[in-house]
């Protein structure tokens, strides 16, 4: 990759990290969708960061496919998590 790929993905995680610092007092939401727009935001950098300076988007596809996959069991763990949390206190618990 040239250094010019290299400079463009830095201006826009720099475009990025302007907006998620900004988007609370230009776009008042309130603080689940503003944590929702936040990640998103956060995300996308992650995907430029790993695509990118970590040189996934020419690797092989064996290695693609592993971190797609590692992501995939984040997600569900993450899940489990948030869906323990949500029905925690919920009134119509078989288990109180």
């Amino acid at each position: 990759m040239s250094i010019k790929s290299y400079v463009n993905v830095l201006l826009l995680l720099l475009v990025l990290t302007a907006i998620t610092l900004m988007q609370p007092s230009l776009i008042p939401l309130g603080s689940g969708s503003q944590l929702s727009v936040q990640m998103i935001i956060a995300l996308f950098k992650a995907l430029l960061i790993v695509g990118y300076y970590m040189h996934l988007k020419d690797a092989p596809k064996l290695f693609k496919n592993i971190v797609v996959f590692a992501i995939f069991c984040l997600l569900v763990v993450v899940l489990l998590f948030a869906f323990d949390t949500y029905f925690r206190f919920f009134e119509a618990d078989i288990f109180n």
